[in-house]
């Protein structure tokens, strides 16, 4: 068997391992190969594999240094099929993207500063551009602090996320179908992409109530394939003529039964495999905020709404886990989402040599 090196890092609600494009196959078949060896997929619990069997904990990172001037580094994120031989790498996982930070400055890849350090990300799969800010003390990554998020145990020391331009990122249209809403098989729906391309419909269209547990909804298998239909019907007006497992992805949304909670949401982080996110990824919570605050989405509300001058809004989702705040910055009239910002914990895991088997 052959190594290479790697670090394992949980990122927000996610987890996965780093690896460095230096140490993989050019060969795009190949790294493929090596990255589900790695993971242990297809297997339904990746036994075989440092996967955790479910889509948060079976991401991959590949990063380097950048060439761009711009930005600090390049990060790729790949999505790994548990069930199947597919790693989708044409999106970005915002809960990932904290360690991402963490793991350039942890590997001396960039130097940490003495205090809080700023790392600006660039992701070639979607043209995009964030600034994440660390806290570091004395060159070293500071990792532990009294910051929590539903969905972790533990707390840790707050890291700040900002997705600038995110609108478009997978698409290049902020509503790829022309609409802020849409009526497909007799079901409004709003279709955006911000941050990640998105279906968001109402979660009692599909007869889902906020009482009911992910793993209740997991096992209902018409209603994934009802869901499973409707998706695909979807992306075919987003003009996405390759959709997989994860592109797009879809939310249903419904009133928070928290007063201090703008929406409750459902995520789909895997639709072809029935699972539904134990939390929310990132990128689909600045998706759903974007349409929070723009009129005449399926989801807009009066109190949030932008105007034709630059505001931030702040946006509290509720998911099963709890809940997330989320910052939108931009204008309508016309629409530009210029930043969508909030804050995450990371943890280094483990670090050294992964194993995999040669083919």
């Amino acid at each position: 068997m052959k190594s290479i090196p790697y670090y394992l890092y949980r990122g927000g609600t996610s987890k996965g391992p780093f690896l460095f494009k230096k140490d993989l196959p050019k060969s795009d078949e190949k790294c493929n190969e090596l990255i589900r060896n790695i993971m242990g997929s297809p297997h339904p619990y990746q036994v075989d594999g440092i996967g955790g069997g479910v889509s948060n904990a079976s991401k991959v990172v590949i990063i380097n240094l950048s060439n761009r001037p711009d930005c600090d580094i390049d990060c790729v994120f790949g999505q790994v099929a548990i069930l199947s031989n597919e790693i989708d790498f044409s999106g970005d996982c915002g809960n990932m993207l904290t360690a991402a930070a963490c793991c350039a400055l942890e590997s001396k890849l960039i130097n940490a500063g003495k205090s809080e350090t700023k790392v600006r990300v660039f992701n070639p799969a979607t043209n995009s551009v964030k600034e994440v800010v660390v806290p570091c003390k004395n060159g070293r990554v500071i990792y532990e602090g009294n910051y929590h998020i539903d969905g972790v145990n533990f707390s840790g020391s707050k890291v700040y996320i900002s997705f600038l331009n995110p609108g478009g990122s997978q698409t290049g249209h902020i509503f790829p179908s022309g609409n802020r809403i849409d009526i497909i098989n007799n079901i409004s729906v709003t279709l955006i992409d911000c941050g990640r391309a998105l279906v968001i419909a109402q979660a009692h269209d599909f007869n889902i109530k906020n009482n009911q547990t992910n793993d209740e909804l997991e096992q209902d298998f018409n209603l994934h394939e009802f869901i499973e239909k409707f998706r695909l019907a979807c992306a075919k007006k987003m003009n996405i003529h390759n959709p997989c497992q994860t592109y797009p992805r879809i939310v249903l949304v419904s009133k928070s039964n928290d007063i201090k909670q703008n929406i409750y949401v459902r995520y789909w982080s895997n639709p072809t495999a029935k699972q539904i996110h134990p939390s929310l990824a990132m990128t689909a919570a600045i998706g759903i905020s974007a349409a929070l605050v723009t009129k005449g989405t399926i989801c807009a509300q009066r109190e949030l709404l932008l105007n034709k001058h630059t505001q931030t809004k702040k946006v509290n989702i509720g998911h099963p886990q709890g809940g997330l705040e989320i910052s939108i910055t931009g204008q309508d009239f016309p629409l530009n989402i210029t930043k969508g910002t909030y804050y995450r914990t990371a943890r280094l895991i483990a670090k050294g040599e992964v194993y995999y088997r040669e083919s």
